[in-house]
């Protein structure tokens, strides 16, 4: 069935972001019990012009807290909060928090994204490697960037932008929310080394997650649903016009299928790595991958991975990374790669003292 379809609606079932690029420093965040809260700080300085002569005053350099420095002068910092976030992380120091996209203070995620996430996980359905792979050996020859690797097989692959099929697959930015619907989720970064699961520290990796660099983000809920609207109707009609020059049209044709299938087979993946790996600290995320294994999904539903720290894989059309495609990378990549594995992080997200779930999976039904 080819969907010409209205609406879409996504449920989040793992945290989920978009970032904006923007950084809320932490100055601007006070923990306290489960919770983290957004101060507005050019509020409380307009109001108070003791809490202005703080600011202006005050040597962020030197690690002491503005809140802190706040309370001691007897300043109430709860009568400026902007919102406040559900936070379960593994410390309350936190250097700033990658937000997410918002318009007028709502989050919401873009279209571009999920559209990003439904063109790589098609063209990867494709089964046309061979397109990249060939493209990857020209750009080592000629000693050029990955980016015109890519450039070159996505035009022989789909023709140029104004003719590539995705053109005729029009989906929108959601609605937006209430700040209601986010948390604060702690990242970590799980390495694989010496067939080990460790995680990042700076300069080394170590067994003890609680020690681990947080990356601190903004995210969407479990539970939080989202509505956008979808149109695909152009599609079935330049099908049977033969319109010409659109290559591939057949690749957005029927895409809900063509991505439940695909994604399967990236799910499967993902549950071989951590049965591999899992040291016992995994077992959520496991399990995590297993539920959506076995979830049952209607014809009109699908599952993505989209946003922020998802990783390398779910973006990537190929499927068999084998070691002469990781040294051809390196070359054009000119970035550091591990022979041994890649990708070799993961992730994921920390919470309550174990590791949670990775980030990113929505289910989208087509209304």
């Amino acid at each position: 069935m080819d969907y010409k379809v209205n609406y879409y609606e996504i449920e989040i079932l793992s945290p989920t972001t978009v970032t904006s690029g923007d950084k809320i420093p932490s100055f601007q965040v006070v923990v306290e019990g489960k919770k983290a809260y957004i101060i507005d700080i050019m509020k409380m300085i307009k109001a108070n012009k003791k809490a202005l002569d703080i600011v202006v005053a005050f040597d962020f350099n030197k690690g002491e807290s503005l809140v802190d420095k706040l309370k001691r002068e007897g300043i109430n910092y709860k009568s400026y909060i902007k919102y406040e976030l559900d936070y379960i992380g593994s410390t309350n120091r936190i250097r700033e928090i990658n937000e997410i996209m918002k318009t007028a203070g709502r989050p919401y995620i873009p279209g571009s994204s999920i559209k990003g996430a439904v063109r790589s996980t098609l063209s990867r359905a494709l089964n046309k490697e061979d397109i990249y792979l060939r493209s990857l050996d020209n750009s080592v020859k000629n000693k050029k960037k990955s980016e015109v690797c890519d450039d070159r097989a996505e035009e022989e692959l789909f023709g140029s932008p104004n003719y590539s099929p995705f053109r005729f697959l029009n989906i929108s930015d959601t609605d937006v929310v209430d700040a209601s619907n986010l948390e604060l989720c702690d990242i970590k970064v799980l390495n694989v080394c010496n067939g080990k699961a460790k995680w990042f520290a700076g300069r080394e990796n170590i067994e003890d997650k609680q020690r681990a660099v947080s990356i601190h983000t903004e995210a969407l809920k479990r539970g939080t649903r989202l509505k956008g609207k979808i149109s695909s109707g152009f599609i079935q009609y330049f099908k049977e016009n033969s319109f010409t020059g659109i290559k591939n049209i057949e690749s957005v044709m029927n895409y809900a299928s063509k991505i439940k299938k695909e994604v399967y087979s990236y799910i499967g993946s993902e549950i071989e790595f951590y049965e591999k790996y899992n040291n016992g600290e995994l077992t959520d995320v496991l399990n995590f991958y297993e539920k959506l294994r076995d979830m049952k999904l209607a014809e009109n539903e699908f599952l993505l991975q989209v946003g922020f720290s998802t990783g390398y894989k779910p973006k990537s059309v190929i499927k068999k990374i084998d070691n002469k495609f990781i040294q051809q990378l390196k070359v054009v990549s000119k970035g550091r790669i591990y022979e041994d594995m890649f990708p070799k992080t993961r992730r994921l997200v920390y919470k309550n003292g174990k590791i949670e779930a990775p980030l990113g999976w929505i289910k989208i039904t087509l209304r």
